[in-house]
């Protein structure tokens, strides 16, 4: 009896070995976190964590309350040879998630949206973190990618930009 306790033990703790490689191999992702100033009186950007593998995935921590009509939006550069953002995601909590629009630059007012239906946005209030999810596709699978981050009141008016106003933060590779 003892020796069959022993052999189930010792299998379970291999498997779950196996369990975490197979997990830590495939859910890997190039990941840089960046923080930012606190310069933005009433709804200001802390920290930005983005991750790239498969799905472009940007995380927020941010200070301040939540208002209807607030839009948070992530600008994303895919091309190291041309200035400035090729997309923009944006959305307004408790709302319908935005699209991904095909932009000309910063403050493009004739943005595309895209046919890309693999996005989603959303916010945690409790740990008070704005998330944006893209898939790879839809940005056309780039190497690498930059992003800056753009909270605006619910007059347009702008909250706060990170890292700063219309600045991007350091490529992330593609992992």
């Amino acid at each position: 009896m003892t020796q069959r306790r022993l052999v189930g033990a010792g299998g379970s703790v291999i498997l779950a070995l196996l369990m975490l490689l197979m997990i830590a191999g495939s859910g890997s992702a190039a990941t840089r976190r960046f923080t930012d100033p606190n310069d933005s009186p009433g709804l200001d950007i802390h920290r930005v964590r983005v991750s790239y593998a498969d799905w472009l995935r940007v995380r927020v921590r941010y200070d301040g309350p939540i208002r209807v009509g607030q839009t948070y939006g992530i600008w994303i550069d895919t091309r190291p040879r041309h200035p400035g953002p090729e997309y923009y995601f944006g959305f307004i909590p408790w709302s319908e998630v935005g699209n991904l629009q095909r932009v000309s630059g910063f403050g493009d007012m004739t943005r595309t949206n895209t046919k890309c239906q693999k996005v989603d946005g959303g916010v945690n209030e409790d740990e008070r973190i704005i998330g944006f999810d893209v898939a790879g596709t839809c940005l056309r699978d780039p190497k690498r990618i930059r992003i800056s981050v753009q909270f605006q009141r619910p007059n347009g008016r702008n909250a706060d930009w990170a890292p700063a106003f219309r600045r991007f933060y350091p490529w992330v590779p593609r992992y």
